[in-house]
């Protein structure tokens, strides 16, 4: 009795995998797993949100081939940006809320961009290391040219604007770090994420994933090289993280206190019973350390 219940289980749990299996397949070929609302959603929320700002829409560069949404004030002097860098998997939607935010736009021009292999930014086909990611970001950040620049990230988007900010610090003059991952002793081991990499899988797992997994993977050797390159960071650094972040330690903050030796300033907000998804959750509070950073 006892081994043919086990082979019910053992049946069952085969079937539940085909069928996942046959389902991420159908998703792929549907797009249903899409981390982005279409371009025209998007569009017409910013439409409804800018009053007298311009909007940059979806629009492409050719520098780097991303594309990347805006509200800004043209008449604005010195104009101060704000630029929302995604984390891993993502999109420039996972920030259309704050670009909606009329606090935000009162303050600074406000941009966010779909990192190469995301969206509509040659989708599918990044496989870029750290520093590769960061200078696609400050191509973006030359072509914008703005006289004062706030980065906000989340994620993986954080190791990549600490990156900037130590290859390009004239271009960095606040960071604003949620849920970051910078600590290489902290990265999790990625044994198995070459098993992703082959085709029978690769077939049933979404686009995004399978970008994520390609630069997420060498990650622990990029934080490494960048243990010596800390010093350089010299602007202000908020680092916002939940207590019970399970994929990117709370610890990763003790870190950043420690290397940011020249940062002009180093302030930290460590959230109880919160995990690694308060850019979401605590839109508010995050809006607010903006702005605060803007002001200061």
């Amino acid at each position: 009795m006892i081994n043919k219940a086990v082979q019910i289980l053992l049946l069952i749990f085969a079937a539940l995998l085909v069928a996942l299996y046959i389902l991420g397949i159908i998703a792929n070929v549907f797009g249903l797993l899409e981390m982005r609302r279409s371009d025209e959603t998007i569009l017409t929320l910013l439409r409804a949100s800018a009053g007298d700002r311009a909007i940059i829409g979806i629009a492409e560069y050719t520098v780097g081939s991303i594309s990347y949404a805006g509200i800004h004030t043209p008449d604005r002097k010195d104009s101060i940006a704000v630029i929302f860098v995604h984390g891993s998997p993502g999109s420039l939607d996972a920030y259309t809320g704050y670009l909606l935010d009329e606090h935000l736009q009162a303050h600074a021009s406000l941009y966010t961009y779909d990192r190469l292999g995301y969206g509509n930014s040659e989708r599918g086909q990044s496989d870029l290391s750290l520093i590769e990611q960061s200078e696609q970001l400050y191509a973006f950040v030359k072509h914008i040219g703005a006289g004062r620049n706030i980065f906000v990230g989340h994620s993986l988007g954080c190791s990549i604007m600490a990156r900037l900010a130590m290859d390009h610090p004239e271009v960095v003059h606040g960071l604003v770090m949620v849920a970051a991952p910078i600590d290489p002793a902290l990265e999790p081991s990625s044994w198995w994420r070459p098993l992703l990499e082959f085709p029978m899988i690769r077939v049933a797992m979404p686009h995004a994933f399978l970008i994520s997994n390609k630069e997420l993977a060498p990650l622990k050797k990029d934080l490494e090289a960048c243990l010596p390159l800390w010093d350089r960071v010299c602007c202000p650094v908020t680092f916002i993280h939940g207590d019970q972040d399970q994929l990117v330690p709370v610890e990763n903050v003790d870190f950043g206190k420690r290397v940011l030796k020249n940062a002009s300033s180093v302030s930290e907000i460590v959230l109880k019973e919160e995990g690694h998804f308060m850019l979401w959750t605590h839109e508010e509070l995050i809006v607010d350390e903006i702005v605060k950073m803007i002001d200061e």
